[in-house]
């Protein structure tokens, strides 16, 4: 929905982003009537918290069907690792890898994926 309209609706969303965009596709597949009101329009540029971590890809699975291996740059998916250091104070206190691989995200493309698929459904 690009524009407000008036109307009855079963939840409003405020923020678009990916918490909002996920409940509103959430709320959407099942029936419901959703508005979301954000103070951008999608897609736009988003500075931080570009890290997706194993357990959101669960998510993206489960509520959008999004296999994440499927997942590449069109989507926001820039790069994939296990690997991580931790740095403090110029050294490097630990590094090693993860079990699972977490991605990093350009959220301008990510939070319009998601965005779209919420606005999808006609109820929302």
């Amino acid at each position: 929905m690009s524009e407000l309209s008036h109307g009855k609706y079963d939840a409003v969303v405020v923020g678009g982003g990916p918490a909002g965009a996920t409940a509103a596709h959430a709320l959407g597949s099942r029936g419901r009537d959703v508005l979301i009101i954000d103070k951008s329009s999608f897609p736009r540029k988003k500075l931080c918290g570009g890290l997706v971590t194993w357990k959101t890809t669960q998510l993206l699975e489960r509520e959008f069907g999004w296999d994440h291996e499927a997942l590449g740059p069109k989507d926001g998916f820039e790069y994939a690792t296990s690997g991580y250091e931790v740095h403090f104070d110029g050294d490097t206190v630990k590094n090693g890898q993860s079990e699972r691989p977490y991605y990093f995200a350009d959220r301008r493309r990510y939070d319009a994926k998601l965005f779209e698929a919420a606005v999808d459904h006609e109820t929302v």
